[in-house]
């Protein structure tokens, strides 16, 4: 039998919360383990129950998801955690994403979308929605944000260190493709893809998959 994904779920809204419930339980590889409905119990919750991973609403009553995951994180430190969430503002992902979280889903995806989110950050992936990525590229365009970035890039290519190659293997990344997949993609080894990923991130200096998409994010609209 298929050990299943055990998930802890977090919302304060009981009819989301139920809906979620409804959702998962067609699926026979994910067990919810336990539920709550504020900040201050996810702490408790995450203390006392194992799980795989943390489904985990932002604004919330008592505490915040964001404020919970800051103490969560200080003693799970690699717990995989899936923020549910309406808010899609670039703001709130930077926030989420300095909080290590490994996925980002909003309210209004589709169940299928939310169990593949599941599987994939179980996988050890991360997951970005694909309609806040579409948001996050819509917020990059406007100049008011742009000013920092362009002053930084106006005589440098922020891709110039990566070759052809690496710069396609770093756009499959930020759109959350596996190795496999990648590797699949361009007709080469996993092994392969591993290496060039690992001297990929030394040269734009990022430590992880997401920080590798921000800095695409970041620096698509401003090369194009």
């Amino acid at each position: 039998m298929t050990q299943k994904i055990k998930i802890i779920i977090i919302d304060d809204h009981p009819l989301i919360k139920e809906g979620l419930k409804q959702i998962l339980s067609f699926y026979p590889d994910i067990e919810i383990v336990s539920e709550g409905s504020n900040g201050g119990e996810a702490i408790s919750i995450v203390n006392n129950t194992s799980c795989d991973i943390l489904l985990l609403d932002i604004n919330m009553p008592v505490m915040s998801g964001l404020d919970a995951l800051k103490l969560i994180r200080e003693t799970h430190p690699y717990l995989k955690v899936l923020l549910l969430t309406v808010e899609n503002d670039f703001g709130t992902l930077k926030e989420a994403i300095d909080l290590k979280v490994n996925g980002y889903i909003l309210k209004e995806s589709a169940g299928s979308t939310l169990t593949d989110a599941i599987r994939h950050v179980y996988s050890g992936g991360n997951y970005i929605d694909q309609t806040l990525t579409k948001y996050v590229f819509n917020i990059i365009n406007e100049p008011s944000n742009n000013k920092e970035h362009a002053t930084k890039l106006e005589s440098a290519d922020p891709f110039c260190l990566l070759n052809e190659r690496e710069e396609e293997i770093l756009r499959y990344i930020s759109k959350g493709l596996t190795n496999k997949e990648i590797a699949g993609k361009l007709f080469l080894s996993e092994k392969t893809i591993r290496n060039t990923i690992t001297s990929i991130f030394k040269k734009i200096n990022v430590k992880d998959r997401v920080q590798a998409t921000i800095f695409v994010l970041n620096n698509t609209t401003l090369k194009h």
